[in-house]
């Protein structure tokens, strides 16, 4: 919605570049950020109305793969951080002979 906003207020400024509906509105996807023009690939639009439209939802669509992905990773690292805790939530000691068998010597 600001670059939206932006973009109208400074086409004011540059008639030529937004001389018609199609020139403006490939003005208006060329500077979006590179993951928005990816989203828009797939879309069809015949307004510079279609065009802010589905760019909204497109960045919200994003935005909410993000988050999702966001909780996921924090819920998979408070899982991983689980597994090494005991029944009293103190961190497990690794097993006697833990490091001899898994670290080389002289490395």
């Amino acid at each position: 919605m600001e670059y939206a906003s932006k973009f109208m207020e400074l086409s004011r400024f540059a008639p030529a570049f937004v001389a018609d509906e199609k020139l403006k509105m490939n003005r208006f996807e060329a500077g979006l950020n590179p993951n928005l023009k990816e989203g828009m690939s797939v879309h069809q639009y015949v307004t510079n109305e279609d065009l802010y439209d589905i760019t909204v939802n497109v960045e919200r669509e994003i935005k909410e793969k993000n988050e999702h992905y966001s909780e996921q990773q924090g819920n998979k690292q408070k899982g991983d951080q689980r597994e090494n805790l005991d029944s009293q939530g103190q961190y497990k000691r690794p097993p006697k002979n833990y490091y001899n068998n898994n670290i080389r010597r002289g490395q």
